[in-house]
């Protein structure tokens, strides 16, 4: 039985973290005592459209090859969605439609990226959060590097190195720790 706990999360489960520091910050968990979003597409309309470009279609169709066996998986299982719509999917935003936001209990794939995203709630964060967000990321719009948010609310720390990748962060030490790792640790450490 832990009496203190951090979140960590990386990419969209680094939305789904900060969303929930975010939406009812009053409501976190007593335990909690911060958390930190790696790689995060807080703004997922935007995210979206950047994961879809051409320069990321090896990784795209590599993905949207899983994505389809899962969603097989859930046909299977009685779910109820378009899977015509996600066998003829090809951007993310075609299978969101198609699945996710169904699935989910969204209107769409719009709805389920406005309802989801997690940049709108980064101003509510009342416990020490950090992001770190390369700007390199090959999935991250702009929109995804909420300065604003960083300056104006004293909970919540944007980290935005010049290179990094998406969940990348390489870094030369001696212990065999990522740089993103190290920030966390060092982060959290002092909570």
């Amino acid at each position: 039985n832990y009496k203190k706990i951090a979140l960590c999360g990386f990419s969209l489960g680094g939305n789904v973290t900060l969303k929930y520091m975010g939406e009812n910050p009053d409501g976190v968990n007593e335990k909690i005592i911060g958390a930190v979003g790696i790689s995060v597409p807080v703004d997922l309309p935007s995210g979206s459209q950047r994961i879809s470009r051409w320069d990321n279609k090896p990784y795209v169709s590599r993905f949207f090859k899983t994505l389809k066996e899962k969603a097989h998986i859930k046909k299977q299982q009685g779910f109820d969605f378009n899977y015509e719509g996600v066998l003829k999917a090809r951007t993310f935003l075609d299978f969101d439609h198609a699945f996710t936001g169904p699935v989910h209990g969204y209107k769409s794939g719009m709805d389920y990226y406005i309802r989801a995203s997690s940049k709108p709630g980064l101003k509510n964060i009342n416990r020490p959060t950090l992001l770190i967000n390369a700007q390199n990321d090959p999935f991250l719009s702009k929109k995804c590097f909420p300065f604003e948010a960083a300056r104006n609310n004293p909970e919540f720390y944007l980290l935005a190195p010049k290179e990094g990748g998406h969940v990348g962060f390489p870094g030369e030490n001696t212990a065999g720790f990522y740089w993103s790792e190290e920030k966390t640790y060092a982060f959290l450490e002092n909570l």
